[in-house]
Formats: C-alpha cells, sequence, structure tokens
C-alpha cells in the first residue's frame, strides 16, 4: 500500500502549470525533470491536467498519464494531425494534415473554414492560428468563426497568451502582438515558441537551445537541446 501510495503521488506530481516538458530532437517525451516517458515519439505535444497528448509518427493523437501511449480513445482511426492543443476545458483542438483546425467532442470537427499553419489556445479558450496566408487569426472561444486578430502581424509559429500573441515572425524573429501594437522582443531568432499559463516564455532557438525570456532578455536554460517546449494547461 505504501509504495502504491508513493507511485500515485509521484504521478500526481508529474505535470505543474509552470514546469514545462519538452519534446525531444528524437522525438520522445520528456518529463520536467527530464525523465523520458515511455517509447512514444512523434511531432507534436500537449498537456492537460496530469495527461500528455503526443501526435505520432503515424499522425494519430496518442495519449498517456505515465509512460504508457494508447491511441486516444474515441478518435476515429483516420484523424490525421500535425499539431495538437489543449483547451483549458480539456477539449482537444487538432490542426489537421489538410490545415484545417479540428476540436474533440465525440468525433472531430471542424472549426470553421480556416486554413492554418499553427495554432494555440489562450488561458481564457481562445483559439489563435497563423493562418496560410501568413496573418494571425482568432476564434473566441465556443464560436465557430475567424477574425483577423493585428491585419499587420505575420509570421509562422505561434504562442497564445492572456491578452497577446507571441509570434516567430517571417524573419524568425520574435514578436509580441496584440490587435493594436506588434513589438519585437530582442535579437533571438526562433523556430519554435511556447507560453506558460502565468505569462512565461520559452523559445526553441535556431540551435534547438531552450531559452526563457527573463526581465526582457533571453537565457538559455543549461545546454539541453529540444523540438518543443510545453507547458500543461
Amino acid at each position: 500500500m505504501g509504495k502504491l501510495l508513493l507511485a500515485l503521488l509521484l504521478l500526481a506530481q508529474l505535470f505543474a502549470p509552470d514546469q514545462p516538458a519538452y519534446l525531444g530532437l528524437d522525438g520522445g517525451v520528456y518529463s520536467p525533470n527530464l525523465k523520458r516517458m515511455g517509447l512514444g515519439t512523434g511531432t507534436s505535444l500537449a498537456i492537460h491536467d496530469q495527461t500528455a497528448y503526443l501526435v505520432g509518427t503515424d499522425g494519430r493523437v496518442w495519449s498517456a498519464s505515465g509512460a504508457d501511449w494508447r491511441p486516444l480513445e474515441g478518435a476515429p482511426a483516420l484523424a490525421q494531425a500535425q499539431k495538437v492543443v489543449a483547451e483549458p476545458s480539456g477539449a482537444l483542438v487538432i490542426l489537421g494534415t489538410d490545415s484545417g483546425i479540428y476540436r474533440l467532442r465525440r468525433n472531430w470537427y471542424r472549426i470553421g473554414l480556416a486554413s492554418a499553419r499553427d495554432v494555440d489556445v489562450s488561458p481564457s479558450g481562445d483559439l489563435f492560428i497563423v493562418g496560410s496566408d501568413a496573418h494571425v487569426w482568432t476564434s473566441p472561444a465556443g464560436q465557430n468563426e475567424w477574425t483577423l486578430y493585428n491585419a499587420l502581424a505575420a509570421g509562422k509559429k505561434l504562442a497564445a497568451a492572456q491578452g497577446m500573441v507571441y509570434l516567430i515572425g517571417t524573419d524568425n524573429g520574435v514578436y509580441r502582438v496584440t490587435p493594436e501594437r506588434i513589438e519585437r522582443q530582442g535579437l533571438v531568432t526562433a523556430q519554435e515558441i511556447s507560453v506558460s499559463s502565468s505569462g512565461q516564455v520559452a523559445i526553441v532557438g535556431m540551435d534547438n537551445g531552450v531559452y526563457y525570456q527573463q526581465n526582457g532578455d533571453w537565457k538559455r536554460q543549461g545546454g539541453g537541446t529540444a523540438r518543443l517546449v510545453v507547458w500543461p494547461r
């Protein structure tokens, strides 16, 4: 009983809101303490509560609460994804291989007719995409329509924070974007970006190093490398 209780406590502490997990260059999923979670490999990762969701190399979404990865229950076997994100409610949203945005409610259903390169969800549940036109579009929580967020902002990847979006521009620079303003965040360049619910921004640099934004500067976190930095929602 004591060992079982200890195992449950360790599992309960696997993910915390301000402790990111990582998708390694090998496609493996690594917990905040850099322990690999099973043998799953993939290209995109999302975390809600204590469950991790992985877009596998087969394009399907898999889930795990420990080391055992299973195909997502209720998801059609043929559902193909490029990226998965988790809404605050726990609902999953994917960027499909057809560039459409889909939400899982028993089945995947398409959210409007948007065509996207990237997708993220804010702490309040609003969806944001980088469209196929490179512009940033948003769909308020629970709605099925997309509106232009900032007509001058253009980029490749984004991370949605409360009241703003962090964008990797077409020049690979990092920008903070609101409906009215675009502000470059230092001179770094990045290939991936993410932000925690509390506003901590992390990037994967062009060297695959992990950098956090601290007091307006970018600080590398050790000497390790990653494909993605993922904050639990």
